[in-house]
């Protein structure tokens, strides 16, 4: 959490707009570090070791669930726990991997190691409501909790979207801990996101299983056909110089200062004819030319519109997909403290629920998330 009550920082993968980390994943949480073993233009080997984990019980009472009920919060060390709304609790974490130019991203699992879970029931996230303001003050965004086998309040102030997505049969999540997300854009390179989620549970929430330990390897594969359509802010991205500054934020920080830009690969001179200058940052800031940050006073759900930030100048001028937006939230975590005098802060990414069309971020969309109070 950064100082003044501050979550952390708004990102935009969009456009020329980086994203901000001033400390790797590879050291979050201390017991859960990623450690990378090998890393060079063809392949990326990382892996996870000694993982611990807890069960925090949540009993409710029969007047709450209809008969005595018992969930279960899975907590592990450097991992943040959420999910969907409405749907199982799980540890997660993640981070980014640079893609080499003229090359895709396949993911293979090398080894996991699982303990039984006794099938224990997991917590469910709340569902977000919408509450309407008093006379001219806006709304505000709470949540209320819908525990299995509850029906949902036909009168509850849900977003539709959200409502439709609670309507549709919950999945379980079997298979490998590691997922990729799709390929974006940062800086003029492509980059991917990976997802660590560490529990293995059926539809109806029912932990089997939980990761003990693993290792992954991401291959680079040549494709002719990789980034063949580069967005027009992209290309004009044609020198790596600044890169470096976020090598925090990648598993494979070092290829950005081995490798060219994507435009740069193809040999695609660089097109200054329009501005495509986010708005928003402050000339000498670690983010450039974009740094949004969004305050948190207490604990709790929080909704953030493209409408306010358009107001407060945070958005860029070029198109950005609702998928490329990112948060992050600057947490102290004790255990890192080496006694070097370097406060031991990491930016940990913060899931968020986004309502819109699934296209561009824009008009009437929004989007929610659970931000944590300094020290909470």
């Amino acid at each position: 959490m950064l100082a003044t009550l501050l979550i952390g920082v708004l990102c935009l993968l969009g456009a020329d707009a980086p994203v901000f980390a001033a400390q790797s994943l590879q050291t979050l949480g201390g017991g859960a570090a990623v450690r990378v073993a090998t890393s060079d233009q063809q392949q990326l080997r990382f892996s996870l070791d000694k993982l611990s984990h807890s069960w925090v019980p949540r009993e409710f009472p029969g007047e709450l669930s209809g008969e005595g009920l018992s969930l279960f919060d899975l907590q592990m060390d450097g991992f943040i726990t959420a999910g969907e709304p409405g749907r199982p609790r799980v540890p997660q974490t993640g981070g980014w991997i640079v893609v080499p130019p003229g090359t895709r991203p396949e993911l293979k699992t090398l080894s996991e190691t699982w303990a039984e879970a006794a099938g224990r029931a997991l917590m469910v996230q709340g569902v977000p409501v919408l509450l309407p303001g008093e006379d001219d003050m806006p709304g505000t965004a709470s949540e209320i909790l819908v525990l299995p086998g509850q029906d949902i309040p036909a009168d509850a102030p849900i977003p539709t979207a959200i409502r439709e997505k609670l309507g549709r049969p919950a999945q379980g999540r079997q298979g490998g801990a590691v997922t990729l997300g799709p390929v974006t854009w940062w800086r003029g390179h492509r980059v991917v996101s990976y997802t660590v989620v560490p529990v293995r549970h059926d539809a109806s929430g029912r932990a089997s299983q939980v990761l003990e330990s693993g290792s992954w390897e991401v291959q680079f594969v040549a494709e002719k056909s990789a980034a063949t359509e580069i967005p027009a802010a992209q290309r004009r991205k044609t020198d790596t110089r600044g890169d470096d500054r976020f090598g925090g934020t990648f598993l494979n920080q070092a290829l950005l200062s081995t490798i060219p830009t994507e435009a740069a690969f193809r040999g695609i001179t660089a097109d200054f004819s329009r501005n495509d200058k986010a708005r928003g940052g402050k000339s000498g800031t670690l983010l450039g030319n974009l740094e949004g940050r969004l305050g948190v006073t207490k604990t709790g759900l929080f909704k953030v519109s493209y409408a306010r930030l358009r107001q407060l100048s945070l958005l860029p001028d070029v198109d950005i997909a609702e998928s490329e937006i990112r948060l992050y939230q600057r947490r102290y975590l004790s255990r890192l403290d080496d006694g070097s005098g370097q406060a031991p802060y990491v930016e940990i990414e913060v899931p968020l629920h986004m309502v819109g069309e699934g296209n561009d971020f824009d008009g009437d969309d929004y989007f929610l998330f659970y931000g944590l109070r300094l020290r909470d």
